[in-house]
């Protein structure tokens, strides 16, 4: 397969067509293989990135991203997971996604959320069968889920995840170490878990019925533990496309403004040489910068 595959496949994709299937094999046993060479937590150097967040579905707020802050590989990007579910094209923002990075494989980085479960994923299925109507082209299509790594780590000063820390891995290195493969998304908490704002230390999710939800001080002792000065994850909504918590370094990112509850969507610029910021957007690319100082935890 040569590049011109990639991009013809990439051209198809964006006018919402789907791929005859054993096209589709191609590209997802090309990245499946990307994936089996990268660990639980990618670690970059030097890497200037737009991060992006729980594109869910919504396939035309992604290719809106695309346009306005330019396409692999002249922008690197992050991907923060959760790229189904929700929105009506989740079959086309993952085929496109998976696509650019048989393409662009250093320039692009795609982390798995807690969506990408290649068991409970009934819409998803059901929006698969309109394209693909034999049940092992959706199994090959949801295998892959399992291979996707779980962190990006920046200069290794910020680490990127789909929801944050657990009571059970204190280290990156923790994180690292387990197989991704043989697991359940349930038991990777670091696919689940929130932030809570009120004092304590740990507690259920109840309102997600798994996981747990972690206060300032475990998640400040793990950030000063392994040395990181801000984690950006996604997993939750927010009506500005970005919340932040515990004195500025947790960062949650949503980056789909036409998701419901929400009013705009929000990025992650990464610089090596100037400020950094959040870039919050609205459904007509309407862009407001935010400057974003990252410190180190005192």
């Amino acid at each position: 397969m040569d590049g011109k595959f990639f991009l013809d496949t990439l051209a198809q994709i964006s006018q919402t067509k789907a791929p005859a299937i054993d096209d589709l094999q191609k590209i997802w046993i090309r990245v499946m293989e990307i994936f089996l060479d990268e660990p639980n937590v990618i670690q970059l150097n030097n890497f200037p990135c737009i991060i992006v967040s729980d594109t869910h579905g919504y396939f035309k707020d992604l290719l809106n991203i695309f346009k306005k802050f330019g396409m692999p590989p002249d922008t690197n990007y992050v991907f923060l997971g959760d790229y189904i579910d929700r929105g009506p094209e989740s079959f086309f923002v993952l085929a496109y996604l998976f696509t650019l990075k048989a393409l662009y494989p250093k320039n692009i980085y795609l982390i798995r959320g807690n969506h990408e479960d290649p068991i409970r994923n009934i819409s998803f299925k059901e929006e698969c069968a309109r394209y693909y109507k034999n049940f092992a082209d959706f199994d090959l299509i949801a295998s892959i889920f399992r291979y996707i790594p779980l962190c990006v780590l920046l200069d290794s000063k910020i680490m990127c995840i789909h929801a944050g820390i657990s009571p059970y891995n204190k280290t990156i290195e923790n994180i690292n170490c387990f197989d991704r493969l043989s697991l359940e998304d349930t038991y990777i908490q670091e696919l689940w878990n929130d932030p809570n704002e009120n004092d304590g230390y740990w507690e259920p999710n109840l309102s997600r019925k798994t996981g747990c939800k972690y206060s300032e001080l475990p998640f400040l002792s793990f950030m000063e533990r392994n040395k990181l000065s801000l984690m950006i994850r996604g997993h939750q909504t927010a009506s500005e496309g970005y919340r932040i918590h515990f004195q500025g370094h947790l960062l949650t990112l949503c980056s789909t403004p036409s998701m419901k509850k929400v009013e705009k969507g929000a990025v992650f610029k990464y610089e090596l040489k100037s400020e950094c910021s959040i870039i919050s957007f609205d459904v007509e690319l309407n862009c407001l910068p935010i400057p974003f100082i990252v410190h180190p935890v005192e």
